[in-house]
């Protein structure tokens, strides 16, 4: 889940650069710059690469980041009240990761 919400983190400074980005979210656009986006996603691989180890976790990463990416565009799709909810449970899920 860590691995996930800093791809998702260091998307958002990508994602917030195209002209696709939903004009509700206006601030958000330059929340995050483009060097920490990489900063986020080379460390979202450096989670997944310690917690399952090296193959394991290059393999979850390929796959981690295009899903965090997919689900950035879905919940900022989404009104602001639904994208709170979203955004909630995705933090509810990381405590219950960390914790066990």
């Amino acid at each position: 889940m860590l691995g996930l919400l800093l791809a998702m983190t260091g998307g958002l400074a990508y994602y917030g650069r195209s002209k696709y980005f939903p004009e509700a979210y206006r601030k958000l656009r330059g929340l995050v710059p483009g060097w920490l986006g990489a900063i986020l996603l080379i460390l979202s691989i450096g989670v997944c690469v310690y917690r399952y180890g090296t193959g394991l976790g290059l393999f979850m990463s390929s796959v981690l980041i295009p899903t965090a990416y997919c689900l950035l565009v879905f919940v900022l799709s989404l009104s602001r009240a639904y994208a709170a909810i979203t955004l909630s449970a995705l933090l509810v899920f990381l405590l219950i990761d960390i914790i066990f």
